[in-house]
């Protein structure tokens, strides 16, 4: 009842144990092996699978004030067959030691993605008896592609790489953090992505948050091909305070601005305009002798394209960032045959 995710969870494989427990009144010690052969973990709800599971888990533990010990204990873990999300199945061997209250893990230990590989470690778990997990590591991401690991949410292949390492990355019961950042380089530009966390990580619904930055994305290379309408320029923002539970969005603030560069065309299509207009208005902005009009062009030009958005309690609000003469745009037009899509409900 306390963790859902048992409730799917497949096991075998052969257990045993060799341990001695050591009184002096009242300071204890436990230390020896606990062996697991032949095993195997599945879950199919939550898409892991291990195999092949040969694991010799070193044990010390002895009471937090009493006197420590200097030795050691040594260990292992091989994994024949383990599959994860997103990743490759792949095996996996690691050696570790155990002294009082910590068990450690050599690294660093490579895994292997669909377009790289990330190196973990090395590992330290404080109190590994104790229910709530307690560990320490890092995360190494070398120029891994993209386009493996997006193709299955993003319609057209995405050319780029993800680099960057966070160190140390915590786990404290079921919450995650990591310092550092990670940056993908993509669309011509880079989103930085930072404060990495996570919580109820052991639950049937964890919430994962994080902060991004957007630098010099180029919009043309963005949005050609999507439903939403071409923008060529570039685009440079961020995302702070990003909350997603269960592949949705619930919170976060968004800021998008695009700004001028010598040889980059600022121009908007009559489709990306019709979209940008219905969230700032509620209704489409071709009607009548409007219509009529914006079938002889199949773009605009335009000044700026600044907006502010935010999403908490199940209330989204949109803004934009230029603001003239009382009046608050969306899009500000650029010359002649520009368009202006102005914001008619601020207050949303």
């Amino acid at each position: 009842a306390e963790k859902p995710f048992l409730k799917d969870l497949k096991a075998g494989g052969t257990v045993s144990a060799d341990l001695e427990l050591t009184n002096n009144g009242a300071d204890w010690m436990l230390s020896g092996h606990c062996l697991w052969k032949g095993g195997e973990l599945v879950s199919d709800a939550y898409g892991f699978s291990f195999l092949g599971i040969d694991l010799d888990l070193p044990v010390f533990y002895q009471r937090p004030k009493a006197q420590g010990s200097q030795r050691s204990i040594e260990g292992s873990l091989f994994i024949r067959d383990m599959t994860l999300p997103l990743l490759p199945k792949q095996s996996l061997s690691l050696q570790m030691d155990s002294r009082p209250n910590l068990l450690s893990v050599r690294g660093p230990i490579t895994m292997e993605l669909p377009g790289g590989t990330i190196q973990l470690g090395p590992l330290a778990w404080k109190n590994p008896i104790l229910a709530a997990p307690s560990i320490e590591t890092s995360v190494s991401v070398d120029d891994v592609k993209l386009n493996p690991l997006l193709s299955e949410i993003w319609s057209r292949p995405v050319t780029g790489i993800i680099k960057g390492k966070l160190d140390p990355v915590r786990v404290d019961g079921d919450a995650l953090s990591g310092k550092g950042d990670l940056t993908a380089e993509l669309f011509g530009g880079k989103i930085i992505l930072s404060d990495i966390r996570a919580s109820g990580i052991f639950s049937s619904v964890p919430v994962f948050r994080l902060n991004a930055r957007l630098q010099d994305l180029r919009l043309a290379e963005l949005t050609t091909g999507t439903s939403f309408g071409k923008i060529e320029g570039l685009l440079r923002g961020s995302v702070t305070d990003l909350e997603i539970a269960n592949g949705q969005p619930q919170r976060f603030n968004l800021l998008l601005e695009t700004f001028k560069e010598k040889g980059i065309d600022q121009k908007i299509s009559v489709r990306a305009i019709d979209n940008i207009s219905q969230i700032g208005g509620g209704q489409s902005a071709f009607v009548g002798i409007t219509g009529i009009f914006s079938s002889l062009f199949r773009e605009f030009s335009y000044e700026k394209i600044g907006v502010r958005a935010s999403l908490q309690n199940d209330v989204f609000s949109i803004n934009g960032t230029i603001k003239e003469g009382g009046t608050e745009y969306l899009v500000k037009k650029g010359g002649l045959t520009g368009v202006n899509i102005i914001n008619q409900n601020p207050d949303n």
